[in-house]
């Protein structure tokens, strides 16, 4: 160890380089404060502490301070650097500790919901109508067509799928289409529509996984209209827009898509996918249960009701097809909200007056696919969602036999299922808890 005490009397210190940015960084921020610690001690005193690493750091350190000197007052700026980094860094660590149940794609709360004609909008409408699925297939039998929903001044992308019998005449790629009054279809339609709302980031908007048509069930998907693309806004459990996107769903439904598609409107289903989940879960259908009274598969997420239910929730439970579908490798945070979920909806159906033959058919839950976070699978996230997907008429309409997952319709009374870490899928438990 040669050189520290000169090196510590003439206060010289190595200049990061444009070459090699990082890391001489490290050692920049590094050296302003070991000169601190020690340019009071001799090389004696040091070499006691025998600390490898930090004689390599001065042997370093030494290569680079013949040439180059700093002033006393550059040094203090380098110390001053030095300590609003280390600040910094244990704030960001303490904030995210705080949040240690959610991942790191929930972190971080979203914009505010998108306006009509604002630069937000505008770039999110040509990221939605050129991304993903979009345009006529290969053999000329399915077109998807992106467009915008104008929704008291908000703006809501979204893509609908079908043949040309199923479109109106203002389906047209890259249309804004305007919500005034309730607005019903030109033709009466018999086919009715699978809206599916994804996950945090908007995979399954571009992707599309409900294009094709099932039980005369046309494929609908709306993406978050904020930057992170979250469902109810805000971040992880906290969805602070829930009950604004809730109306923005419910007036598509209702004031734009008839203008586009030929459609039964007593026949609207619904696909949650991990945040488009919570947000059915939590805010939609507790208010809007009783409205749509039809069918809703809650993939990889879910949430006890954030808002006050409508007066008939509960009621519309024992008529409302209603399957929770998870996996076994579930993220922790999710894995406490699902049962909250599921609990939260037998004591409204039961506080209701529905009997336990009527809503074990009607709300069931399963958790039997090996995969992580929506890879229903066992392999991936994508493919996971697709396959539930294709299976969703299996589900809300048939025997609950889902192929490449299994029997899922076991129901939420009788369901003694549990994720890997043990916790039981049915039985709602306080965070901490085993």
């Amino acid at each position: 160890m040669v050189g520290i005490n000169r090196v510590v009397s003439t206060y010289n210190v190595a200049i990061p380089r444009e070459d090699d940015t990082t890391a001489e960084l490290v050692h920049y921020v590094g050296l302003s404060r070991k000169l601190t610690c020690y340019k009071w001690r001799s090389s004696t005193d040091y070499r006691k502490k025998r600390r490898k690493n930090w004689i390599k750091f001065f042997n370093h350190y030494t290569s680079f301070c013949e040439t180059y000197q700093f002033s006393l007052f550059e040094r203090l700026k380098m110390i001053r650097l030095s300590l609003f980094s280390i600040f910094f860094l244990f704030s960001f660590l303490s904030r995210t500790e705080s949040r240690g149940v959610l991942s790191r794609r929930q972190r971080g709360g979203a914009s505010s919901t998108f306006e009509i004609n604002s630069r937000q909008a505008l770039q999110q409408a040509r990221l939605a109508q050129t991304r993903g699925v979009v345009g006529v297939a290969r053999d000329g039998t399915l077109k998807v067509i992106p467009m915008t929903a104008e929704i008291e001044g908000f703006a809501v992308q979204f893509k609908v799928a079908g043949t040309d019998i199923d479109f109106e005449q203002a389906a047209q790629p890259g249309a804004t289409i305007r919500a005034e009054k309730p607005a019903t279809s030109v033709i009466a339609g018999e086919k009715g529509i699978n809206l599916v709302l994804h996950g945090d980031g908007g995979q399954s908007f571009f992707d599309f996984p409900n294009r094709r048509e099932q039980k005369g069930l046309l494929g609908v998907v709306a993406l978050a209209p904020n930057d992170k693309m979250f469902w109810g806004g805000g971040g992880g459990n906290r969805r602070a827009d829930g009950v604004l996107h809730s109306k923005l769903i419910d007036e598509l439904i209702t004031k734009i898509l008839p203008q586009v598609v030929i459609m039964d409107p007593a026949k609207v289903f619904f696909m949650g996918i991990s945040g488009g989940s919570f947000l059915l879960a939590g805010f939609f259908l507790p208010t809007f249960a009783e409205k749509y009274n039809s069918g809703a598969i809650l993939g990889c997420g879910a949430l006890p009701p954030q808002v006050r239910p409508s007066e008939k929730f509960g009621k519309a439970l024992g008529t409302m097809r209603v399957h929770f579908q998870t996996s076994t490798q579930e993220q922790e945070g999710i894995q406490l909200t699902i049962p909250q979920a599921i609990t939260s909806y037998i004591a409204a159906a039961k506080k209701a007056g529905v009997d336990n033959e009527t809503l074990g058919k009607k709300l069931t839950a399963d958790t039997t696919p090996k995969g992580q976070h929506c890879a229903f699978d066992g392999k991936g996230f994508v493919s996971g969602i697709q396959l539930l997907a294709d299976n969703y008429d299996k589900i809300i309409f048939g025997d609950g036999d889902a192929k490449g997952i299994g029997k899922v319709s076991t129901s939420v009374l009788e369901n003694n299922q549990r994720f890997a870490s043990g916790v039981q899928l049915t039985q709602a438990r306080e965070r901490g808890t085993a």
